[in-house]
């Protein structure tokens, strides 16, 4: 049995960052949501109740709005720098460098949320023990696909959520179905058109078995024909993923049937 543990979610501000960064950082910040006390991106109007604010270092304009957005509002919210350059500095504050991962980011606002608590106060306590919980947990993954590029496009994608996850990999459904006999894993991802037997008879023997029953299924087909998703329904998987799959759609999944509590 789990307890979880509430505490106020931490409000960060944006300055700068290209669209698709920031696509990013609110997949990040939904993901973590499930672990610890999450963050909250905030509009531009909101800035003055912010607790924390994420500045693109790169672009002067971006900068010159956190300045003025400093000295405006006598605002001493602590900051997180982000850059190209490895290594760099920006004055007193915590700097991280590109490319964005869910680990670098959250690593560097929980060290700054970490600093702004009172020692021993009762909610850096019960925030300690909730993210402590969140890092020892592992979770496992069987991505079951003959595309090497796929393989290493999935493996990529659960590498950046900033928690464990132990990757193994089939080529065919029969090797798959090996690996399910042998440990359980947390999700698989499972390709329609494999060599030997399919995806969907895979799905319907994994969902039949005692040992991999309780693994969540997410099919995974180049086909956008409802009669396929149908299929899928019928052998038992969770959820359906058109490849290349869309990156809200993944970190969706994600969220609902790997980072559980």
């Amino acid at each position: 049995m789990s307890v979880v543990i509430e505490a106020r979610k931490q409000l960060v501000s944006v300055f700068g960052f290209s669209e698709s960064e920031r696509r990013a950082l609110k997949s990040m910040f939904n993901l973590a949501g499930v672990h610890a006390s999450g963050y909250s991106l905030i509009n531009p109007e909101e800035r003055i109740t912010a607790d924390i604010a994420l500045v693109d270092a790169d672009d002067p304009e971006a900068m010159d709005a956190w300045q003025r957005d400093r000295h405006s509002h006598a605002n001493r919210t602590p900051a997180v720098m982000v850059t190209k350059a490895a290594g760099a500095t920006v004055e007193e504050h915590r700097c991280i460098s590109r490319p964005l991962t869910m680990k670098k980011v959250l690593g560097a606002l929980e060290g700054i949320s970490a600093q702004a608590k009172p020692q021993g106060s009762s909610e850096q306590t019960e925030v300690s023990v909730a993210r402590t919980r969140a890092q020892a947990d592992r979770y496992s993954a069987l991505i079951v696909d003959d595309s090497l590029s796929v393989r290493r496009f999935m493996e990529s994608k659960l590498g950046t959520l900033g928690v464990a996850v132990d990757v193994e990999f089939a080529a065919t459904g029969e090797q798959a179905l090996a690996l399910s006999e042998e440990r359980h894993y947390d999700i698989v991802f499972l390709d329609v058109m494999l060599p030997g037997i399919d995806g969907y008879r895979v799905c319907k023997a994994l969902k039949s078995s005692k040992a991999a029953g309780r693994s969540r299924v997410v099919m995974l087909t180049s086909k956008k024909s409802p009669f396929d998703r149908v299929k899928g329904s019928m052998a038992g998987c969770d959820a359906y993923l058109t490849k290349p799959p869309d990156a809200q759609r993944l970190d969706s999944i994600i969220q609902k049937y790997l980072l559980k509590d």
